[in-house]
């Protein structure tokens, strides 16, 4: 399962994962974050917490910070659009660090 989400990820402009409640969000996230400079944005439910090593993603300049939502229908009609905002000028920044191969 692993190998799979590292195969979509390689094939992807970028990455939404919403952690509330997560099982294996952080094991996929570990897999993919460190090793592929795409913008990650993350999202969660407004009364849950982030699993406590989420942090250690926001290191990586490429993670969105954390948005948080009350229910589907305030993440369909304020967090994603928004989001997708943020994740065109992530993607922006990551295209100005690339160095141009000759």
């Amino acid at each position: 399962m692993t190998e799979m989400v590292k195969i979509l990820a390689s094939l992807s402009r970028f990455i939404i994962a919403d952690i509330t409640s997560p099982k294996c969000i952080p094991q996929e996230l570990q897999a993919v974050v460190p090793d592929f400079e795409l913008p990650v944005a993350t999202v969660i439910l407004n009364k849950e917490k982030p699993h406590a090593m989420f942090g250690d993603f926001l290191k990586y300049p490429w993670v969105l910070p954390l948005k948080k939502y009350k229910d589907l229908l305030d993440l369909e009609k304020n967090v994603f659009p928004n989001l997708l905002s943020d994740v065109e000028v992530k993607l922006a920044e990551i295209k100005k660090r690339r160095v141009p191969v000759l």
